[in-house]
């Protein structure tokens, strides 16, 4: 009970426990001094320490009346030294869950902090009863910035001029004048007044760290309302407030002096925590934080204000005006708007301020222990860290924030493809990046969701050579497989927690489309084609909606698209290659099969034929017969490569297998599951462009065409519906087509001889139905 009491009881509960425990003590001595006069016959004390009852509890009834006063005097006394024992107890035992339960927040043992902290939790977020959607501290927003303009005037002590940024800073990125375009212009106008006095910002009458620490507030005022506008940006379909639209023109102008006082407040702030002794070197930003008294005073405010200006330079940073090979050029003319997420380009930077930034968080997520004073080199206090997905006005000030929260959305805006273009990115930084993705992917949803960003800009952006050094490639790869082997063992936790899923494949699956376009070293592509088509159709059984499997269909087909090149250039790889592509095609076909026995199986159980589960089902199995109707021309592509027969038992062991599996299709007792193979026929006959696929496709649906008569004969001996009238005419579609694509081949005439047949069957059937 204790743990929930808001902040300010403490301090009235802890007197009145402490008190009864006082009252308790007093009238215990009391009556011990007196234990000679009270004691029995047999000189026995006894002492209202036994059982919890009325007698426990002092009576007034033989107190002499001498006066109200004294009367009530009395009775006070008494009380106190007969207070009930469970009483007492229970004030022993609140004492002592008292240490756990305030833990270690100051604001338990500072009332006037205490005072502060519970007025922001209570009237911070607390809705207008009166009007709905708005804040009730909005109604006082002419007094807020009233507040606000006065403790930011620069004559103003140190004191009221931390106060005012931080007020600014909290009615800024709390909404509360959400809506008023005016009364933000003119916060943020305030707030960028200091930066105009930056270097003056000196109070000879304090210490020498409160100058630093006004500094450092306002760093992270600015920084923080820059976050606190691009968060309303990355969210997905969000509609930015027009007030903080027109901010970001500001930041722009703004970006090129505080860029440069944010990297060097970062760079004291490395250096303090690194312990590094660089007085003849260094020469420090904020002054005299050398000295390990004032960094002492700063260090708790530099560790609340690092992560959010770190992301605040980082966000829609530029590099300088070079590109990759050093030559001099306008970088902010060349860059596309839209490569830019709130479209104008802000902080620019140097190589080496890149390389300051991208080890700074590296070290940050990848950070040990501090080998003398086992914490960590960058502590993180109470941030405001703010990525994709976060709501704008949530502070993320909770104890469970991570230190990749904050870095990780760091590196999704270093690794675009600006900063490859300018040389800033190299192989060797990247590997090191994705050996800490390595190290990290047993980690939570949260971490896979923006590592996997951080991976698929990588894969993107990266120039072509990087995928030629083997090192790189190869990890990228590992990486790529090993982030959809987690996301696939999400999928298949069926737990709510793991629902989100399916948001991460797509980024994934534009990774491995690229790296199959792009992958260098062939030798190694086809083991990556292998693994890339398997977990594709692990996926396609796990899909629970048409989009998911869309996106899950699209990387199959880009690795087939990839196995066709590798067959065209399979005479320059060895015989090896080829061996491994024939591999590649039975196990693909292995996999094909038994999901499309699933896919029947699932049909068969659902009794609505309208129900999403059956549609989806049965664009599954559309799509597994596809690649089962296309697998024999791709095995007699090889064949051909090869030059001899040694391969034919293989390739005429797959085709008899394909044409086992169609027929089961077509002769399934479900109706459905029979259109559904006819009209895959029908397209692939209808998508075939060219002569030599013309003979494949005929060749192979010629060794169905028993089966199709067969089915035609089956349909007309029963009564007539209307499936059975569908499946028909998808049987002389089919027939027509493959006279059609057949003109001018000797097979032209057989095909027309079978559909005639088939004419010749129907009008035959519907005589004797008229007959009877």
């Amino acid at each position: 009970m204790i743990s929930f009491f808001p902040v300010l009881v403490f301090v009235p509960s802890l007197k009145i426990l402490v008190m009864v425990l006082a009252m308790s003590t007093r009238a215990t001595a009391e009556i011990s001094s007196g234990n000679d006069s009270t004691s029995g016959p047999d000189g026995d004390s006894r002492l209202n320490f036994g059982d919890d009852d009325e007698n426990m509890v002092s009576d007034s009834k033989h107190i002499p009346v001498q006066g109200h006063a004294f009367e009530t005097s009395i009775v006070g006394r008494n009380r106190d030294k007969h207070l009930r024992y469970r009483t007492r107890v229970f004030a022993a035992e609140c004492l002592s869950y008292l240490p756990e339960a305030v833990g270690t927040n100051p604001a338990h043992f500072d009332l006037s902090l205490a005072s502060r902290k519970v007025a922001n939790e209570q009237f911070e977020t607390v809705p207008d009863p009166e009007l709905p959607g708005h804040f009730l501290l909005e109604q006082y927003q002419a007094q807020l910035i009233s507040a606000v303009r006065t403790a930011l005037d620069t004559s103003s002590g140190p004191i009221l001029l931390e106060a005012g940024l931080l007020l600014a800073t909290k009615i800024m990125t709390s909404g509360i004048i959400s809506g008023d375009q005016a009364a933000v212009k003119r916060i943020f106008s305030l707030l960028s007044r200091p930066l105009d006095d930056f270097k003056d910002l000196y109070y000879p009458s304090f210490a020498e760290w409160v100058s630093c620490k006004i500094k450092i507030r306002l760093l992270a005022a600015h920084a923080s309302l820059k976050c606190y506008t691009y968060a309303f940006l990355r969210r997905h379909q969000a509609v930015v407030p027009d007030e903080y639209l027109a901010l970001l023109p500001l930041f722009s102008r703004s970006s090129s002096i505080l860029g440069k006082y944010w990297i060097s407040l970062l760079k004291d702030y490395s250096c303090v925590c690194l312990h590094l002794n660089l007085k003849r070197n260094w020469n420090s930003f904020l002054d005299a934080i050398q000295s390990p008294l004032v960094s002492s005073k700063l260090q708790p405010c530099l560790e609340e204000a690092w992560p959010v200006i770190l992301q605040a330079l980082a966000l829609d940073a530029v590099p300088v005006n070079v590109d990759r090979n050093g030559n001099s050029e306008a970088a902010a003319e060349n860059m596309s708007a839209n490569s830019l997420v709130s479209g104008y380009s802000m902080v620019e930077l140097e190589s080496e301020e890149y390389q300051f930034l991208w080890g700074f968080a590296l070290l940050v997520i990848f950070q040990g222990q501090h080998p003398a004073l086992c914490k960590q080199v960058i502590p993180l206090a109470s941030a405001k860290a703010k990525h994709d997905g976060d709501t704008p006005a949530e502070d993320t000030t909770s104890p469970g924030l991570k230190f990749y929260e904050i870095v990780l959305p760091v590196f999704q805006f270093l690794v675009t493809q600006k900063f490859f273009s300018a040389g800033f990115l190299t192989v060797n930084i990247c590997e090191e990046l994705l050996l800490v993705f390595s190290y990290s992917i047993y980690m939570d949803n949260s971490w896979n969701s923006l590592a996997i960003s951080v991976l698929s800009q990588i894969v993107h952006n990266c120039p072509e050579d990087f995928l030629e050094a083997e090192n790189f490639a190869c990890l990228v790869v590992e990486l790529c497989l090993g982030c959809l082997f987690r996301v696939f063992h999400c999928a298949s936790a069926f737990s709510p927690v793991q629902a989100c899923w399916e948001d991460l494949l797509f980024p994934l699956f534009v990774a491995a489309k690229t790296i199959m376009r792009r992958f260098q070293p062939k030798k190694h592509l086809h083991s990556v084609a292998l693994a890339f088509l398997l977990i594709g159709y692990k996926f396609i059984r796990q899909a629970s909606t048409e989009l998911s499997l869309s996106k899950v269909t699209d990387i199959v087909k880009c690795v087939n698209s990839s196995l066709k090149k590798l067959i065209d250039d399979a005479p320059n790889l060895g015989d090896d290659a080829i061996v491994h592509l024939r591999n590649i095609l039975c196990t693909s076909l292995d996999e094909l099969a038994d999901l499309t026995k699933d896919c029947i199986e699932g049909i068969h159980l659902l009794h609505n034929k309208r129900s999403d589960l059956r549609k989806l089902l049965l664009l599954k199995l559309a799509f597994s017969i596809e690649q089962i109707v296309m697998l024999p021309k791709i095995m007699h592509e090889i064949q051909c490569i090869e030059g001899n027969k040694d391969s034919d038992p293989i390739y005429f062991s797959v085709l008899k297998f394909c044409t086992d599996c169609m027929l089961t299709i077509l002769t399934d007792s479900n109706l459905q599951v029979q259109a559904i193979g006819l009209q895959v026929l029908k397209s692939v006959v209808l998508k075939s462009n060219n002569m030599e696929d013309n003979s494949s496709i005929v060749f192979f649906i010629g060794e169905l065409v028993g089966g199709i008569l067969t089915i035609i004969k089956n349909m007309l001996m029963k009564s007539m519906t209307k499936e059975s009238v569908v499946i028909v005419g998808e049987c002389l579609q089919v027939l027509m087509l493959l006279q059609t694509v057949s003109k001018e081949s000797d097979c032209e005439r057989g095909f027309m001889s079978l559909f005639l047949e088939a004419i010749v069957m129907i009008f035959s059937a519907s005589e004797d139905n008229c007959s009877q």
